[in-house]
């Protein structure tokens, strides 16, 4: 029986090396549950034909430690290079994700595109488009903490997973506390950090640090041009005071010419 166990101990670990690496816990639960019922079939070659449920039960569990344990060690040797190939596999993605993802892009692209479009630029706007980044930062967070303290997920509720998830919140609170233009440039800052860790830590799935990596770019650059709108158009006040002047201007000329 021990030979038994020990051969199929051995086809397990061959098997689990011809996985993904990229593979996700979700799927590693599939193919745990599959296994379990190849577990039935194990019988041992002489001796006695009875089943023993405890020696299978174990290997099953050192076979998911195992899984588990590869799929994360192979994660979290992921790179800032290596998020090129997570962006092959955007297409692998759910379409709600791709659907809600780039629809979250319009309300930043709006904003810059409003303000080439007429030449103006509006400090309001860009407070709004602040405030939807904020509100953006802090949603990242709240997706960090979800796949921690999901049941069976591969990651601890420890002080590091947890505080990081919170750290998203703490960033964009502090960018609607500080004046313009700084709190546009604190909410870029904390979109930046927090896309470098979600596309380099383990934990996400490699269509998600895709995904993740091309949003976060988009928001960037529309934060970023929304920024560079403020010294490079006009604003509505400065328009109207200008108006204001050219107006009194003439007036002047009137009183002038009447004199």
């Amino acid at each position: 029986m021990h030979q038994v166990c020990g051969q199929f101990f051995t086809r397990l670990l061959r098997s689990s090396a011809t996985i993904p690496l990229v593979s996700q816990f979700h799927h590693c639960r599939h193919v745990q549950q599959a296994r379990l019922l190849s577990l039935k079939e194990l019988r041992p070659h002489v001796g006695s034909n009875q089943y023993l449920p405890q020696t299978a039960l174990m290997v099953f569990k050192m076979d998911r430690q195992c899984q588990q344990w590869r799929t994360i060690t192979a994660d979290s040797s992921t790179t800032a290079v290596t998020i090129w190939k997570d962006l092959k596999q955007i297409r692998s993605s759910p379409l709600p994700a791709l659907v809600f993802g780039f629809s979250g892009l319009i309300p930043f692209a709006f904003v810059p595109l409003y303000m080439i479009t007429t030449q103006v630029y509006s400090p309001d706007l860009e407070f709004v488009q602040m405030a939807y980044g904020a509100c953006i930062l802090s949603f990242l967070g709240g997706t960090r903490w979800g796949y921690v303290i999901a049941e069976n997920s591969c990651l601890k509720a420890d002080w590091h997973n947890l505080g990081y998830s919170v750290f998203p919140s703490l960033v964009a609170w502090l960018g609607l506390l500080f004046p313009s233009p700084v709190s546009i440039l604190v909410v870029m800052s904390g979109i930046a950090v927090t896309a470098y860790f979600d596309t380099t830590v383990k934990g996400y799935p490699s269509w998600f640090k895709g995904l993740r990596f091309i949003l976060s770019l988009g928001a960037l650059l529309s934060l970023w041009s929304a920024f560079l709108c403020r010294y490079m158009l006009s604003s509505d006040s400065k328009k109207e005071l200008d108006r204001k002047k050219i107006i009194k201007g003439d007036d002047d000329l009137e009183e002038n010419k009447q004199k």
